[in-house]
């Protein structure tokens, strides 16, 4: 029951939510058509995805990890035109999952500078594995406490375009929110994954969408987009977005 639930509430939100039907803002039209539902590839998906199979048939623990745990081809690809359409030049990642994230954020463009912080040791060895297979030498990875790294931020959050929460902590997300609330104000992304994952999340989803520095919120249903954007009224978007998982 639950499931044909779940499938129902997505056929739903695939018929309402597509082509940027209903929405009136060029710019949040434009993030539509051109990166949430762009499926033109580029070369360095195959590249990246070709990595992801031949390390998911070795025989080490790191194969059966990323069988497990990565995000999906569609995820990865959003995140990079992500990158692309707001010019991004410094990338924060809260939490290095298993590193193909980081390919994708990375690979956008040589030159954004992409921090990571990793708080376990496996995300951060398969990480550093990862982006040196592809030569992506424009990623730093710090090891490290989630909260205290950011504190340590706190004094630089205005240098990030973008910045992707791979953690699903109400707790963490507060804290991020904040840091950028407090900055100079600028346009923005911040990324974060599993809104709907949980209660908490979807409680704490429903309380950054109130934020009144938070100028356009979009629900993709696996993940919430949070935009800063000066001049421009504040809105809500439920949109559709096949991840690639069944």
């Amino acid at each position: 029951m639950r499931l044909r639930l779940q499938g129902g509430i997505k056929i739903y939100r695939k018929l309402r939510c597509r082509k940027g039907h209903g929405v009136h803002s060029p710019f949040v039209y434009s993030l539509i058509t051109k990166v949430i539902e762009e499926k033109h590839p580029y070369y360095v998906f195959e590249r990246i995805e070709s990595l992801r199979k031949q390390l998911q048939h070795n025989g080490n623990g790191f194969g059966s990890m990323l069988k497990a745990g990565s995000q999906s081809k569609r995820y990865g690809e959003l995140l990079f035109r992500l990158v692309l359409f707001f010019r991004c030049k410094q990338v924060l990642q809260v939490g290095a999952s298993l590193g193909m994230t980081t390919c994708y954020l990375a690979a956008a463009d040589s030159g954004c500078r992409c921090f990571v912080i990793a708080q376990d040791a496996d995300s951060l060895q398969l990480t550093q594995q990862l982006t040196a297979q592809l030569n992506l030498e424009n990623v730093r990875i710090v090891a490290g406490d989630y909260f205290s790294e950011l504190d340590r931020l706190r004094g630089n959050a205005a240098a990030f375009d973008l910045i992707f929460v791979n953690v699903a902590d109400p707790e963490l997300c507060n804290t991020i929110l904040e840091l950028c609330s407090n900055s100079t104000m600028k346009d923005r992304v911040i990324v974060i994954d599993g809104i709907n994952r949980t209660r908490p999340m979807r409680e704490c989803w429903k309380q950054i969408k109130k934020d009144p520095k938070v100028k356009i919120s979009i629900d993709l249903y696996w993940l919430g987009l949070v935009i800063f954007r000066e001049k421009i009224e504040k809105q809500h978007y439920n949109v559709y977005f096949n991840n690639g998982e069944k």
